[in-house]
């Protein structure tokens, strides 16, 4: 009976173990589809990838990237020095560096992706998708339109303003348009009918009217003298902007500090709220807030010398 049950135990072992090669060999005897190893062909109608990854999404994702990379190779412009992509969820972002402008670049969109071909081999997940041309063309052609429509809009809208706050509104813009460089490029080579003519109308104007309005922008601060290193700041960033400063500049700024301190065992804390106001014909049309906070174990003045030095002057 002992022999019995010493000879099961050892067939049980040897089953697990046949069992476990046999899988093994099923791995390493597995071969790729041949739609993976001879992707589909980019033609008029489709757009092909193909990708492995450790889960669907993932795979699926890596497919997305190629195809976003294909598109952004495709383009010929003698101004884009740089071009990469990356994911995100299901759209790419290609970062580029433009006419010495360097900003990522719109997000393109693949909502319509279909997911032709799928193979597991136990360890990798194989897809092969697809994305209608057509689909993408009108995509982008319904982004560039609403674009170019917003953009009219707002110059409308900015008429009344004054020339600081337009040129802080075309600045804005001019960053906003020059991330859909990418997409009208890549339009234009998916449809070479297409007439990229409207957009670059209003990126040049745009940038006309951004540098028109910096000119006519120019700056003093009131109270200087009681703040010198908040006021050194100040001149820097703007200045290093365009903007020129001068006793008779037409923007007057006008700077504010309220201090609270407190001794707390030996460690002295300065709360310091700072108001910058950009003041034309007489009324407030920017103001920026701040508290900053300057700790010091020195001295109250020191704690106070901190949180002036710690003021941040990057005003967008």
């Amino acid at each position: 009976m002992k022999k019995n049950f010493l000879f099961i135990i050892f067939a049980s072992f040897l089953f697990i173990a046949c069992s476990s090669k046999e899988k093994i060999e099923l791995k390493t005897n597995n071969k790729l589809p041949s739609w993976y190893v001879k992707p589909s062909a980019n033609n008029s109608l489709y757009l092909y990838a193909v990708a492995e990854g450790e889960n669907l999404d993932e795979a699926i994702k890596s497919a997305l990237i190629s195809i976003s990379s294909k598109l952004s190779l495709s383009i010929k412009s003698n101004s884009t020095l740089e071009k990469k992509s990356i994911f995100k969820y299901r759209e790419y972002i290609s970062k580029e560096y433009i006419e010495n402008i360097n900003s990522s670049t719109q997000e393109l969109i693949f909502q319509d992706y279909k997911v032709k071909n799928i193979y597991n081999d136990y360890k990798n997940v194989f897809v092969e998708v697809e994305i209608k041309k057509s689909n993408l063309i009108e995509t982008l052609k319904t982004q560039i339109k609403q674009l170019i429509s917003n953009y009219y809009i707002k110059k409308s809208s900015l008429e009344n303003k004054d020339p600081y706050s337009k040129y802080l509104n075309y600045k804005k813009t001019n960053k906003n348009l020059t991330k859909y460089i990418n997409k009208v490029q890549i339009l234009k080579t998916l449809d070479s009918s297409y007439k990229e003519e409207s957009f670059y109308k209003i990126l040049k104007e745009s940038k006309i009217k951004q540098e028109e309005f910096k000119n006519k922008t120019s700056f003093y601060i009131v109270n200087e003298g009681s703040y010198p290193l908040i006021s050194s700041k100040i001149k820097s960033f703007l200045t290093k902007e365009g903007f020129i400063f001068k006793k008779n500049g037409n923007y007057k700024i006008k700077i504010d500090s309220f201090l609270q301190t407190k001794d707390a065992r030996g460690i002295f804390i300065t709360e310091n709220s700072i108001t910058i106001d950009f003041i034309y014909k007489n009324r407030t049309i920017k103001s920026y807030s701040s508290i900053i906070k300057g700790i010091s174990s020195n001295s109250i003045k020191d704690s106070v010398d901190k949180s002036f030095q710690n003021f941040d002057y990057n005003f967008k």
